[in-house]
């Protein structure tokens, strides 16, 4: 009888290859016992129809409901699940790996603060502060989240001043949200503002306190307060930030995202390529996660027998509440001077997944000039 000894391993391999992808991220790090937050997972996989084992969060959390939806970002359908948890004990809990056929998500930790929760609930009015990430790589992008808690009325006069760290970029991403929220059975109005921070250089980064400054509206339970102004301040917090990996290629760009496409389109096709005549290429990289100032260019060698000639880049930049994506649009005309084919090289950009942790390279292959 014949053997077939790679047929086994191949049969082993083929589900990692075909499993899908799952991330997952919090919407805060911090709350109270009693307070829900919400956890988010996404997956780019287009055929994916399953859902996410959500059994190991029952350990430390009860999962008061899951929303499904999808949404197209870009070049790519995302499945987004939004689970809402509730603690069932304070201190540092962790948000176990989750999988989806064969993915695992990264754990996440999150503080619960008992006591805090309480002396919040009998404050009319508090606020609290939270980043996505307090450790991060250099020119990578972490959520400065602030919300604003009140029991009572206020004017609409109430001010936030912006965040201004030394060394870092900052972007306010879009107008406040105002929803509300259940603290310890007690009703409260929140305001939040989501903040893109993008240190600059490695090392510590403090992000100074923050100043609400409002007038009350009315007190608990009259109007003696109204009128009254208040200022509320939000704690200093500190960043850790990492210098880009020593695997990182030297005299490379240090290009650090949560993801990052790089397409074309052609008008005519490159199949229609002819002597004397223009074909106009477009080239666009896409990352979300950064500011299009961060995109690195895209090295387009010269090709003997074409003529080129490019346009300025066209960079664009969108404002999202998980946090920038930034646009780089490259456009060149390229003519053929002469017959017989030709190949443009393969068009690459490296780049490092900070939802991974990894090295990636974004690639066109090669394209024949027919």
């Amino acid at each position: 009888m014949k053997s077939y000894p790679l047929l086994l391993p191949l049969a082993l391999l083929a589900p990692l290859l075909q499993a899908a992808d799952l991330s997952a991220r919090l919407e805060r790090n911090q709350l109270g016992q009693n307070e829900t937050l919400e956890l988010i997972l996404e997956t780019t996989d287009p055929a994916q129809f399953g859902k996410p084992d959500l059994g190991p969060l029952e350990q430390d959390f009860r999962v008061l409901g899951v929303r499904q939806n999808s949404l197209p970002p870009g070049e790519r359908v995302t499945t987004r699940w939004n689970v809402t948890l509730q603690p069932k004990a304070s201190g540092a809990l962790t948000i176990p790996a989750l999988t989806l056929d064969g993915a695992r998500s990264q754990p996440l930790t999150v503080t619960v603060e008992a006591s805090a929760a309480r002396r919040q609930a009998r404050e009319p009015v508090y606020l609290e502060a939270a980043v996505e990430r307090a450790r991060l790589y250099v020119q990578a992008e972490t959520i400065l989240t602030i919300r604003l808690y009140h029991a009572v009325a206020l004017y609409d006069d109430h001010v936030l001043t912006p965040p201004n760290p030394s060394d870092a970029r900052v972007d306010l991403l879009g107008p406040p949200q105002v929803y509300e929220r259940d603290v310890e059975g007690v009703r409260h109005g929140v305001i939040e503002w989501r903040y893109a921070i993008h240190p600059l250089q490695s090392g510590t980064l403090v992000l100074p306190p923050q100043t609400f400054s409002a007038t009350l509206a009315g007190g608990l339970d009259d109007s003696s307060r109204a009128g009254q102004p208040i200022q509320l301040r939000t704690p200093a917090l500190t960043l850790e930030v990492l210098p880009q990996p020593a695997s990182y290629p030297p005299q490379t760009p240090w290009v650090p995202a949560r993801s990052l496409t790089l397409t074309q389109q052609w008008n005519p096709a490159p199949e229609d390529a002819r002597e004397g005549s223009a074909l106009t290429r477009t080239l666009q990289l896409r990352a979300e996660g950064l500011a299009p100032g961060q995109l690195p260019p895209l090295v387009l060698p010269e090709i003997e027998g074409v003529k080129r000639y490019a346009e300025q880049p066209r960079l664009s930049l969108q404002t999202q509440a998980r946090g920038l994506v930034g646009q780089r649009e490259e456009r060149v005309a390229l003519i053929p001077t002469s017959t017989g084919d030709k190949v443009l090289p393969p068009v690459e950009v490296v780049w490092w997944n900070t939802e991974t942790d990894t090295l990636e390279r974004a690639t066109l292959p090669a394209q024949p000039l027919v």
